[in-house]
This record gives C-alpha cells, sequence and structure tokens, in this order.
C-alpha cells in the first residue's frame, strides 16, 4: 500500500493508484469530464488539477507515491478547474446547458457557469444514420471516452477523432455515415458520453451517462438478460407500463456496466403481436 496525505487527511491506496484514487478515498469529489473508471486514463480535460508537491497536475493521470502531500481547494486550483470546465463549455451551444441534462450540464451548475456561457454555433451537424447510436456533433468535446470505451471494452475500433483543435470531433473510423462503420450496437460509447452528443432512441441526449436523470423521469427495473447464459445485469427503462430503453447496469457482477447489441436494444418483442403473454 502507498501512504500518502490528501488535504492533510492521512490516506492508504493500492500501489498502482493514482491521486484521483487517493483524493476520492478522502470523499472529495473532483470534475472529471475526460475520465471513465473503466478505461485508460487520458487526462486531456484537465479538470481535476491538484496541487501535489507544490505542483499543479491532472489527478486522473498522476501516480499516486509514498508521502505525496495533496491539495485539492486552494484558492488557485479552484479557480483553474473553473476556468478549465467554462472553456469547454463555451465552445459548445447554449443548448448543452440548458436543455441537455448530462454529466457537463450537471457540472457546470455545480461550478454556477450559467447556460449563457455556452456560446458556440451549431453549425456540424448530426449523425442519425444508425438505429440505436445517434451522434451531435455540436455537443462533443473531443474527450475521447467514446473512443477509448469502443476500443479497451467492446474491442470494435469503430471511433475515432478527426479535425485539429477546436474543430475536433468523433467519427466513424471508416468514414461516412455511422451506419456504414464498423459499430456493433452495443452503446457503450453513449453510455460514456459527457454531454448528450451521442444518445440513443427511447432516451433524451445526456441520460444515458447521467443516470440520475433518468430515474427523475421513468421507473426503472433492474433484471438480468435472457438472450443468452451469461447473465448480464440490466435495468429497463418504462414509462408508463411501456419499455422505452434498456441500460446496462453498471454494478452488474457479470457485464460491469456493458452489454450487446441484443440486450440493449433488441426489446421490441415485448410489443410483438405475437408474443407469448400470461394466461
Amino acid at each position: 500500500m502507498t501512504e500518502l496525505r490528501v488535504d492533510g487527511q492521512p490516506v492508504a491506496v493500492r500501489d498502482d493508484a493514482t491521486l484521483l484514487d487517493a483524493v476520492r478515498a478522502v470523499g472529495v469529489d473532483l470534475p472529471t469530464l475526460c475520465h471513465d473508471d473503466r478505461l485508460t486514463p487520458a487526462g486531456s480535460c484537465r479538470t481535476c488539477l491538484v496541487r501535489v508537491n507544490g505542483g499543479v497536475t491532472a489527478a486522473c493521470v498522476t501516480p499516486a507515491t509514498e508521502d505525496d502531500a495533496v491539495e485539492t481547494a486552494d484558492t488557485e486550483l479552484l479557480r483553474l478547474r473553473h476556468d478549465a470546465v467554462e472553456l469547454i463549455a463555451s465552445a459548445l451551444p447554449q443548448r448543452a446547458l440548458d436543455g441537455v441534462e448530462s454529466e457537463l450540464s450537471s457540472l457546470c451548475a455545480r461550478l454556477d457557469i450559467p447556460p449563457a456561457t455556452a456560446q458556440g454555433a451549431s453549425e456540424r451537424g448530426r449523425d442519425d444514420s444508425h438505429p440505436y447510436v445517434h451522434l451531435d456533433r455540436d455537443l462533443c468535446i473531443a474527450c475521447g471516452r467514446c473512443v477509448r470505451m469502443c476500443a479497451e471494452v467492446q474491442g470494435a475500433f469503430a471511433l475515432t477523432l478527426v479535425g485539429r483543435g477546436a474543430d475536433t470531433v468523433v467519427a466513424p473510423g471508416t468514414g461516412g455515415r455511422w451506419v456504414d462503420s464498423d459499430c456493433v450496437g452495443c452503446g457503450g460509447c453513449v453510455d460514456t458520453c459527457p454531454t448528450g452528443a451521442l444518445s440513443q432512441p427511447g432516451l433524451a441526449p445526456g441520460a444515458a451517462a447521467h443516470r440520475s436523470a433518468v430515474r427523475r423521469s421513468a421507473d426503472v427495473t433492474r433484471t438480468t438478460c435472457g438472450y443468452c447464459g451469461v447473465g448480464c445485469s440490466l435495468e429497463v427503462v418504462t414509462r408508463d407500463g411501456e419499455v422505452t430503453a434498456v441500460l446496462p447496469d453498471r454494478d452488474g457482477p457479470v457485464n460491469r456496466g456493458h452489454a450487446c447489441v441484443k440486450g440493449r436494444f433488441a426489446h421490441g418483442f415485448v410489443h410483438s403481436p405475437t408474443a407469448v403473454t400470461p394466461a
């Protein structure tokens, strides 16, 4: 175990832990727009900045080392994190903060960053060609979470980032429309997207990643997928007694928050006139 101090509190973490792990261990919640615990850390958004041994660094990509002295809440750090989130939000259209309940919009509300901060234009367009994954390019912040999810968890390697600077956006690696790409429809990219740039039918943009938004507006029932013998845990979203979406259970012991295209999207059979129903 590695022992260090976070805001003066002693904490012990596993030897391969990061400063983000140590900070969370003492109950501090840092913004992490480019980070997903299931994925390799990237450190690209700079919203999880902390001070360690006098220097400022991104907590998600910095290993915790013995006797580190980590600070998370001095005035300069709070300003730097606020400015990083504000800069990201400013490049998006206002509907990203005032119309989409997402990880980003919730973070902006927490940091008192108003929707009017988002001044970007809506000019990059949409790709709704795929039946299960829809892309709103104007909401993409190029965090790369969807690309890493596709490569590291699903292993499809169907996505990439294209463009330069502020014009960088996620796109199918084969070029062209999403429906013509190597996407296998697992929906993992939708689950990890922090802005609502990637969405699925039956849920509002951002809702798949921001599960609390789903639970406020619908009923959610935990169940086990019946398509094969793996036993993936799923959350069935219903409104007025009708199934509107199915999401992989983040706490599922088998699938750990992931699902295949059948388990996630092939729920239309419940509306079939030939479906077997209770007598």
